[in-house]
């Protein structure tokens, strides 16, 4: 597992990106959030930093949708935009 965690989870009828204690949106859809997620993760990822971008579904479980984990296809997206 990472060290640091961009979260991306709907609050009401739009959707947020949590990271450190602070919160960024709100955003319309879940796939403008994950994107606006993974860039941020990858720039974290640029400075040295293990970093993940997790999703909540509506069941609150969470789901990778990108790591700097060595994976194989290193910085891919691991799930789809749910």
């Amino acid at each position: 597992m990472a060290e640091h965690h961009y979260i991306v989870a709907r609050s009401e009828s739009q959707w947020k990106v949590s990271y450190r204690g602070t919160d960024q949106g709100p955003f319309t859809s879940k796939e403008e959030a994950i994107d606006i997620a993974i860039a941020a993760a990858q720039a974290e990822h640029d400075e040295g930093e293990e970093v993940e971008v997790l999703v909540q579904d509506i069941e609150s479980n969470f789901h990778t949708a990108w790591t700097s984990r060595k994976t194989g296809d290193e910085g891919a997206p691991l799930a789809s935009k749910m």
